[in-house]
């Protein structure tokens, strides 16, 4: 109805130009969306970069302190430690979640389209429920005392003692990563499902005629084509990983309630900073300094894999 209207506002003024017309009505209907981003998301970007150059804490006057924050965190250990740790958090999960994608991609794409069907909506149950939730399960299975992990793992020998997964430094990174990839590898699964169903069958027919075998038809045939989903699902699965939150602050239990070194990962410390400390100037500067990280990583993968690429044409 709204939009009858708008479109009759336009029509009725003969002065304007259809082309001009045309504009009008499509910039009044983006206006809305356009208004949307600038107040919730270029505002608090803009302000945020504005407030790393001050010291900021709550009930104080702002205070010019240039780039002095910017100074403070890379003189210290702290972040060039969890620097480290969200590299080991990222890399780790995209490799697991990449392998274990690959396998479902290539075993679903084996099946009839009825089968399909029905495997598609029960994979995508983890894919479709909150975090909070599928993480409140998660803990319960990994609880040391009444956990289903622990009894099972008893039950059948393996261990003898029950084990802390969450609160034990040397294993609660290697635990958060694979909870990570149980649901995250199959958004990865569903890319490339996507993409292998886009490959035409005579790629795979003429490599047959020239005698390939199924090695050969997979390296040859498959993986190169698969190259621009392969490319980017790296750089889509890094970029929200060097930014992970949710998973590893609920499954500590919260930073009052279990995080330590072993999993400060780049924000985990503006979390700190932020909440805990009160140094918002120095949150803020921080944010952009992750920002910044992952820009340098898009920008070095990409340029990496442009040149393999153009090497193996």
């Amino acid at each position: 109805m709204q939009r009858i209207e708008v479109k009759q506002l336009f029509i009725k003024n003969k002065n304007l130009k259809l082309s001009t017309k045309n504009k009008l009505m499509g910039f009044a209907f983006i206006l809305p969306t356009v208004l949307f981003l600038i107040f919730f998301f270029l505002y608090p970007i803009l302000y945020s970069l504005f407030t790393s150059f001050f010291i900021y804490k709550i009930g104080k006057p702002l205070v010019f302190n240039g780039i002095q924050n910017y100074i403070n965190i890379i003189n210290n250990s702290a972040f060039w430690y969890s620097v480290y740790v969200t590299f080991k958090y990222a890399i780790i999960s995209v490799i697991l979640e990449f392998i274990g994608g690959f396998i479902f991609a290539l075993s679903f794409n084996n099946l009839n389209k009825s089968k399909l069907k029905f495997l598609r909506g029960f994979v995508i149950v983890p894919l479709v429920m909150p975090a909070p939730i599928m993480i409140a399960i998660w803990r319960y299975i990994l609880q040391p005392d009444y956990g289903l992990l622990n009894n099972f793992l008893i039950s059948i020998g393996l261990i003898s003692k029950r084990i802390s997964y969450l609160t034990s430094p040397s294993i609660t990174l290697y635990i958060i990563v694979i909870v990570q990839t149980t649901w995250c590898a199959f958004i990865v699964m569903f890319l490339i499902l996507a993409g292998l169903q886009s490959i035409k069958e005579d790629y795979y027919e003429a490599a047959m005629i020239d005698g390939a075998n199924a090695w050969q038809k997979f390296f040859k045939v498959t993986i190169p084509i698969l190259k621009p989903t392969i490319i980017f699902i790296v750089i889509y699965r890094m970029m929200d990983l060097l930014q992970a939150f949710t998973t590893i602050f609920l499954l500590s239990g919260g930073i009052r309630g279990g995080s330590f070194k072993a999993i400060d990962v780049l924000s985990i410390l503006v979390y700190k900073e932020a909440f805990l400390k009160f140094n918002f100037g120095s949150a803020a500067a921080l944010s952009f300094i992750i920002f910044l990280i992952i820009l340098i990583f898009v920008i070095v993968f990409m340029r990496a894999t442009k040149g393999y690429a153009e090497s193996s044409e």
